[in-house]
């Protein structure tokens, strides 16, 4: 099979395995809403922060230097396996000490046990790198989905019987507990390798060489994703964090259905091509144009019908956070802009180059929840768009002189798409306001649907290509399925 038909199966079974899996996530967080409260989901996002940095340690950027090995031999797999675990034991041993250091911080005592049994998630996860990382690098996202589909339903389940039954949080925990057991179990029985103890140290030399790069630049995006929720928890309580934090949460349920549906299969495929800097330039900009024209309608049109949103999908202690909604939604506008440019960086090779976009990205985010905390929670929801306006440069500055795609002519690429998205959210907005009154559901339907025709009707009149684009690569996947 060719690379492209390779690239498009992959793509249609991760977004598949995406649109089944974080659908089935998303109904039960909703569902999940109404058993628990804002601050349930704030004492989450306190832990967000430790449960990062320290499972981080764990991949150690193992699994993505896997990835991009031409082959994959028992012994090197058996050799990451044992790295990996031996990482996420000492990562564990480390959370499993800091937890009263956060309790204390937060003035959160049952931060201590919830910290502690939270935290095996980490082992559950390096046992996974290795394996995980082979059916990634095969392109087998087939198989993944018939690992994360089940992991998730039965996370689900049990998450909604113990929030049902009134565990509060811990429905929150053992959800994310069962489902990364479960996964583990499964990818295991599909791997098609059965560990042996095995360690060269030479080629693990190689993968660190590569991936610690991408471990510090991927601890330090993760870090400063998860900073905002933890410091709103510590500085204006946990049901503050809570609804940054579900907000959050929702936005990278869509982005990770669209973005990173298409960046996961990009990366292991657009590795091969990595040296062939024409054929790599325009796979991107096709990639980029699908993605900007699958996410930006979405976002904007649900900026625009924020608040009917949450009134019909969520009970009525979650309305404060609509406004959250909005403002990420704007946020998370150039999200698909950044993912391209770094995933660019990593095809390459230039980990060195990542590392230090990560720590450039980081001080700027830093700096701005800095200034903007002691203005409370719309002074730091502003402060993400304008975090996410200001990376764009940095991240984009690289892929001139890497694949000859700069800047402007990403933004000459998308520019179009984005105006068309605009007219969609706009249309969607004035139509709600002209039907104040009337049921909330009533106006989400008409309001939506109007926008997303207006989007399509724009996109048309414009002549976009990437409606196009999908329609050839889904034509083809249905014709070899057949």
């Amino acid at each position: 099979m060719s690379l492209a038909n390779s690239t498009v199966r992959g793509v249609i079974w991760n977004f598949s395995d995406m649109l089944l899996r974080r659908g089935l996530v998303a109904a039960t967080t909703l569902v999940l809403s109404y058993f628990l409260s804002p601050a349930d989901f704030g004492l989450v996002a306190m832990m967000s922060v430790f449960l990062v940095v320290l499972g981080g340690l764990m991949d150690s950027g193992l699994k993505e230097a896997l990835i991009r090995r031409k082959r994959l031999s028992i012994r090197l797999l058996n050799t990451t396996l044992w790295a990996s675990l031996w990482l996420g034991c000492l990562a564990y041993a480390l959370l499993f000490c800091v937890a009263p250091w956060a309790a204390l911080f937060y003035n959160e005592p049952s931060l201590v046990n919830l910290l502690r049994i939270a935290g095996l998630v980490i082992i559950f996860n390096a046992l996974q790198t290795a394996p995980a990382a082979r059916l990634t690098q095969a392109l087998d996202f087939r198989a993944l989905m018939r690992i994360s589909l089940p992991a998730s339903g039965f996370s689900c389940l049990l998450a909604l019987l113990l929030a049902y039954l009134g565990a509060g949080v811990w429905a929150l925990i053992v959800q994310t507990l069962a489902a990364a057991a479960m996964s583990t179990i499964l990818t295991w029985k599909v791997a098609g390798w059965r560990p042996r103890l095995q360690v060269d140290f030479k080629p693990l030399v190689a993968l660190f060489r590569f991936g610690y790069k991408l471990f510090l630049s991927n601890l330090v995006a993760l870090t400063v994703r998860n900073a905002a929720p933890s410091m709103l928890g510590k500085f204006l309580g946990p049901t503050y964090a809570g609804y940054y934090y579900f907000v959050d949460k929702i936005m990278e349920m869509i982005m990770g259905q669209l973005v990173y549906s298409v960046q996961n299969v990009t990366y292991p495929s657009f590795s091969k091509i990595s040296r062939e800097t024409v054929r790599l330039r325009e796979a991107y900009r096709k990639a980029i144009e699908i993605m900007v024209f699958l996410v930006s309608p979405l976002l904007m049109i649900g900026a625009g019908l924020a608040e009917p949103l949450f009134e019909v999908f969520f009970s009525p202690r979650w309305l404060p956070a609509a406004g959250s909604f909005m403002w990420l939604c704007f946020a998370y506008l150039l999200y698909p802009m950044h993912a391209i440019n770094l995933n660019i960086i990593k095809v390459v090779g230039r980990s060195d180059i990542f590392l230090w976009l990560e720590l450039l990205k980081a001080a700027i985010a830093l700096s701005v929840l800095w200034i903007t905390l002691p203005w409370g929670m719309e002074a730091v929801l502003l402060g993400q768009v304008c975090t996410s306006l200001i990376c764009f440069l940095p991240n984009a500055m690289y892929s001139k002189p890497l694949i000859g795609y700069s800047a402007f002519d990403q933004i000459k690429d998308v520019f179009l798409y984005y105006a068309c998205a605009a007219i969609g959210g706009g249309v969607a907005h004035v139509i709600a306001n002209s039907l104040v009154g009337y049921a909330a559901i009533l106006i989400v339907m008409i309001s939506g649907v109007v926008g997303v025709l207006a989007y399509l009707l724009s996109c048309r009149v414009l002549k976009l290509r990437a409606w196009q684009l999908i329609s050839i690569a889904f034509g083809n996947f249905t014709k070899r399925q057949a």
